[in-house]
């Protein structure tokens, strides 16, 4: 349907034609996409997204036991600095 990659002829990407190009290229793709690889890749989003969710909750954490000591508006960007300049230090 759509003209072969490099021939001269491609849409733009923010042209009308890209986006209806994009959008059969979307369609077609989740079509053909099996029960097997929709799990792969909800396992593949979950084990992406669990260190972050890990994160929020040690920060949160983090911030609830300090509040103990000193007051929550303080100890929640102690808490997230201190987080951050871990990050930065590890990468």
């Amino acid at each position: 349907m759509w003209s072969p990659p490099g021939s001269g002829f491609e849409a733009s990407a923010y042209s009308p034609a890209g986006t209806v190009q994009r959008g059969w290229w979307l369609a077609r793709r989740m079509r053909g996409m099996g029960e097997r690889e929709l799990e792969g890749r909800a396992r593949w989003a979950f084990r992406s997204a669990l260190p972050l969710m890990l994160g929020f909750v040690a920060v949160a954490l983090g911030a609830g036991l300090l509040s103990l000591v000193i007051p929550l508006a303080v100890a929640f960007p102690v808490v997230v600095i201190g987080a951050v300049m871990w990050v930065v230090k590890r990468a």
